[in-house]
């Protein structure tokens, strides 16, 4: 049986995905566009957090899917 990710196993591991891919190829810091999109990425994990909380307090469920 396989088992599904629950919503916090779920968003730890896309904030593992964006911290490793923050990592500039070069050594230096990050460029404007990709501390933009960066932040960018991090309000839209945000924002489906705080939709799949709204969802489990409305419904019971323990994930995204």
């Amino acid at each position: 049986m396989k088992s599904k990710m629950t919503v916090i196993q779920e968003l730890k591991f896309w904030v593992g995905v964006i911290e490793q891919a923050a990592i500039p190829a070069n050594g230096e810091g990050l460029t404007q566009d990709e501390q933009g999109a960066l932040s960018q990425t991090y309000r839209v994990l945000a924002q489906t957090a705080l939709y799949a909380a709204d969802k489990h307090n409305n419904t019971g469920e323990s994930s995204i899917n």
